[in-house]
């Protein structure tokens, strides 16, 4: 009697994860609308102004594909040149769309930004601009772009 109980009781527990896991892989599947998307902000080049940008898979993210609706994080890594981003915004001398539905901010300021994309933004470009100081306290601009996967 006692085995039985033990086995109803490892059966009720197996549901429990098993369900657990199945809303945990729905809530942040292929979707990006909870999960967010990362730029890593890597290293940066003082003589030319540019970045070091790469996705979670250390893939350049110059261009970054992003889903429509989705959160995206750009977290400033662990280096010795560049110490800030004082700004994320869309260039100015740019015709390219506007893909945010949240604009690019701090995170409670700290040294990492967040913004969303618009749900509507299928298969928009945006030209954009980040502004950083390096380890001598220099401002420096990056002009990257984020694509909307339609």
């Amino acid at each position: 009697m006692g085995s039985i109980l033990h086995l109803n009781r490892l059966i009720a527990l197996s549901f429990a994860v098993f369900f657990v896991l199945l809303t945990s892989c729905h809530r942040y599947g292929k979707s990006g609308t909870n999960a967010p998307e990362i730029i890593q902000i890597v290293d940066g080049d003082i003589t030319s102004g540019t970045l070091q940008i790469e996705d979670v898979n250390g893939k350049s993210a110059n261009i970054f594909n992003v889903h429509r609706g989705a959160d995206i994080r750009w977290l400033l890594g662990h280096n010795q040149l560049v110490t800030k981003i004082t700004n994320i915004y869309k260039k100015p001398s740019s015709e390219s769309d506007n893909v945010f539905s949240v604009l690019p901010d701090s995170i409670g300021g700290s040294l990492n930004w967040r913004a969303t994309i618009d749900k509507k933004a299928g298969g928009k470009t945006e030209d954009y601009n980040i502004d950083w100081i390096d380890k001598n306290g220099q401002s420096h601009t990056f002009d990257p772009k984020i694509k909307v996967m339609p």
